[in-house]
Formats: C-alpha cells, structure tokens, sequence
C-alpha cells in the first residue's frame, strides 16, 4: 500500500459529524461509478439480472432480528460505550488511551458488512441489482434515515428507516 493511500485512510479517519458523512458519500459514488464502468464483471448500467431467488421475506425478516440483537448487545459492550465516548468526545476518549482510530475502522468494517448483507438479500429478493439502484440519492436518503431515527441506537436506525420507507408509500 502506498503512502498516499495510507495518509487519505488516514485522514478519513479523523473526519466526523456531517464532513465524516459527505466523505462516505463521496467514497460510495466514486465506487457505483468504478461499477458502472466493470461491464464485464458487473454488467455496467444494467446490472446483473435473472439473480436466483434464494430470499424469501421471512429470510430478511430473520436476518435483521438477528443483526439488530448482535448490535443490541454490541452497543451495550465494553465496545458501545467506547463509541459513545468517542461520538462525545474523541480527542478526551484517545487522551484515556484508546486507539479511536481502531474504533472508527471497526465501525466503518460492521457498517459494510451490514450493507453488504442487505445488498446480497436485496438482489436475491428481487432478482436484480444495478448501480443506479444505490446512487447519491439513495445514500442520502439511508443517511436520513439514521439521522431521523437518530444515532444513539440500533433502534433509531430501524425506526429511520421505517419512517423513510413509509412516508411516500402514505
């Protein structure tokens, strides 16, 4: 890896609030876009269709449940009362000698697995997935939904997201 990638990793990392937020934006539009150009791989703006369907709503069902209860239990940790800390005050949590470096890459790892496993249901579900699909204003709108529910628990992110996912369909 070379330095330059190490110092943006880096400076990433140090980000928070609205700006640690328009740089996950950022990062995930310049990724559709790497997608979009992978013809080959990804079937460009397309997508890949014809995805088998091994999903079935009560497989999503169970598949939150069960992710909500890991994050539950993790926010109620040793870990969740760190990233409490750290959301409260970063530079006095690293003062107490925690790596809040360490912390903020295993977020970011959890938050990309979380939607990586909500990816993969999704194209199974529906038998398709495309690039377009999780655009920059399908990003803003899963970031309302987390700021709506608001952030001091896994609930609020459940209660974002329904709320979001609601509200046109009234």
């Amino acid at each position: 890896e070379s330095s330059r990638c190490r110092s943006m990793h880096a400076s990433t990392l140090r980000l928070s609030g609205v700006y640690l937020a328009m740089a996950t934006l950022a990062f995930g539009e310049v990724l559709r876009i790497l997608i979009l150009n992978a013809e080959s791989l990804t079937g460009g703006a397309l997508g890949l269709n014809g995805i088998p369907q091994h999903t079935a709503a009560l497989d999503v069902a169970l598949t939150v449940g069960i992710t909500l209860y890991i994050l539950l239990k993790m926010a109620g940790s040793r870990i969740g009362r760190i990233m409490v800390a750290i959301c409260q005050d970063e530079t006095a949590t690293e003062l107490m000698g925690l790596n809040v470096r360490a912390y903020k890459l295993l977020v970011f790892v959890l938050g990309a697995a979380v939607a990586g496993l909500a990816g993969g249901l999704n194209a199974h579900f529906t038998f398709f997935i495309s690039p377009n699909e999780y655009g920059f204003e399908r990003g803003v709108e899963i970031l309302a939904m987390g700021v709506l529910g608001g952030t001091g628990s896994p609930w609020g992110a459940v209660i974002g997201g329904v709320l979001i996912t609601l509200l046109p369909e009234l």
